[in-house]
């Protein structure tokens, strides 16, 4: 097999005022590309190498002072059926002290499949990493990160086979976002924040996790919100869904969820709220199944917790200092806590 080594390397020394640009580019392989637009105090990386003749292409715009970014492509050539765009990288920086890490690695084992990243930075001193590990089926990879504003964070990792698509978007100041899939297929993770202050994190690992139209999802508008999830799920065909929609400032809500195809829920909104969600269960074969709070006012509290297949729990919460907490154990267990007004407090408890 023809081999071809392309070395391609840049170093731009300018005295302006601009600053100093230096872009490093490495290409071993065939069909490979390399686009580097720079200007001020940029510094940028780019290292492809491939096995046998389809392309790797990557993108790097940088303006401002300060950036930085690292683009690592690598692809090995086992099995067939491979896409002529195996990886696709694009990072696109302006404003101050940036930086942006993407890093694809690719093997075979059959199907070979998109990888596509995207990272877009605007503001001062963000931070982006990227990470796709992609053995086995290999198909359908989109992983996209959009921040505008400052001291924002965005950690998107993934080690896993096929069609995955996660998305962060952040608009505000001192944003952070992570999402972390572990062997997934069918997922689909959602993050995106406006506001100031803003975490939210995603840790899912397991299959299928928002499968068929169902998705993790972490909304948030307003300012110190904290959202956190974690879902793991197992066997084929089912659906995990989880969400959390936040609008006001300093609320937090945390699921946890182990099982098939679960629905979580939890909807704030207002000041000081606080609710969690613990659940395990299948409820593939039942069709039924839901876990649900809804908060509107300030310092309010609601904790879920499910055991077993087929619970209903539903918490609907109006007003003030109120508490509400639902414990359920074993199967086909149905409740609901409603109420309106100030400092009020309900506890069910099904075995």
């Amino acid at each position: 097999m023809k081999k071809l080594v392309f070395l391609f390397f840049i170093v731009l020394v300018s005295g302006l005022a601009m600053g100093q640009n230096t872009s490093t580019t490495t290409q071993l392989g065939d069909n490979q590309q390399a686009d580097v637009s720079q200007v001020g105090s940029s510094t940028s990386i780019i290292t492809q190498s491939t096995d046998d003749d389809y392309a790797q292409k990557a993108v790097v715009d940088q303006n401002g002072a300060s950036n930085m970014a690292n683009i690592n492509q690598i692809e090995t050539d086992i099995g067939t059926n491979q896409s002529i765009f195996a990886a696709f990288s694009t990072v696109t920086q302006t404003g101050d002290e940036n930086n942006a890490d993407i890093d694809v690695f690719e093997t075979g084992g059959g199907n070979k499949g998109n990888l596509v990243t995207s990272l877009i930075q605007i503001g001062n001193q963000n931070s982006g990493t990227q990470s796709l590990n992609a053995p086995g089926s290999n198909s359908g990879h989109n992983v996209t990160a959009k921040q505008v504003g400052n001291n924002n964070n965005s950690t998107q990792i993934t080690n896993g086979g096929y069609t995955l698509s996660y998305q962060v978007d952040q608009y505000g100041s001192t944003n952070n976002a992570s999402q972390t899939g572990h062997g997934d297929r069918y997922t689909d993770a959602r993050i995106k924040q406006s506001g100031e202050r803003n975490s939210g994190t995603q840790d899912i690992f397991g299959s299928n996790n928002g499968y068929s139209a169902a998705v993790v999802l972490i909304d948030q508008l307003g300012a110190g919100n904290v959202a956190t999830q974690s879902f793991t799920g197992t066997g084929w065909s089912h659906r995990n869904n989880g969400e959390i929609w936040q609008d006001g400032t300093s609320n937090n809500a945390s699921q946890i969820a182990y099982g098939r195809s679960l629905d979580l829920q939890i909807n704030q909104t207002g000041e000081l709220n606080e609710a969690t969600q613990n659940v395990t269960g299948n409820n593939y074969d039942l069709g039924i199944g839901l876990i649900s709070a809804t908060q509107l006012g300030d310092e309010n509290e609601a904790k879920q917790t499910a055991n077993g297949d087929g619970i209903v729990g539903t918490i609907a919460q109006t007003g003030n200092y109120n508490v509400a907490t639902m414990l359920q154990t074993g199967n086909l267990h149905s409740a609901t806590i409603t109420q309106t007004g100030n400092t009020n407090t309900a506890t069910i408890t099904q075995n």
